[in-house]
């Protein structure tokens, strides 16, 4: 489960990477599609991310529950740096919009950093908890002796 869970999230960033590549960091419009293809995919992630958690708790597989509550502070942080720069380059293409569009654009803009600065505060919770739950002992119910009845 947890293989085929990294494979759907590695689409993901290759569907980003082929739509963001060659990189073109000086152009506004690039970052701003990019920004908005990470933002658009952040939920996804975290979704992703929350099964996996899910499957590490319950599979008892505590190196993996750790390494996903690791990426998901990770993205957190990727997300909470991105957000800033999502909002200025927000404010820089709007400019660029025609009149028309520019009601859309703004609604379409607001939703994406809403749904990031969102996801932010969650994902650093659940990475928290799960980084927490990761170092517990799993209690085995072994069997006992069993209770002897007459025997001294």
């Amino acid at each position: 489960m947890l293989a085929v869970l990294s494979i759907i999230g590695l689409s993901l960033v290759a569907d980003i990477l082929t739509t963001a590549l060659p990189l073109r960091a000086d152009d506004v419009q690039w970052r701003f599609q990019a920004e908005g293809l990470v933002l658009n995919a952040a939920p996804q992630w975290a979704l992703i991310l929350l099964l996996a958690i899910a499957v590490g708790l319950y599979g008892e597989r505590l190196g993996a529950l750790k390494a996903v509550a690791i990426l998901c502070l990770a993205l957190a942080l990727i997300l909470a740096v991105l957000l800033p720069f999502f909002a200025l380059d927000f404010l820089t293409v709007r400019h660029l919009q025609a009149q028309s569009r520019l009601p859309a654009f703004q609604r379409a803009g607001v939703k994406l950093a809403g749904i990031g600065a969102l996801i932010v505060p969650g994902l650093v919770w659940i990475g928290l908890r799960a980084l927490a739950a990761s170092t517990l002992r799993i209690r085995r119910d072994e069997p006992t002796g069993g209770l002897l009845i007459g025997q001294r």
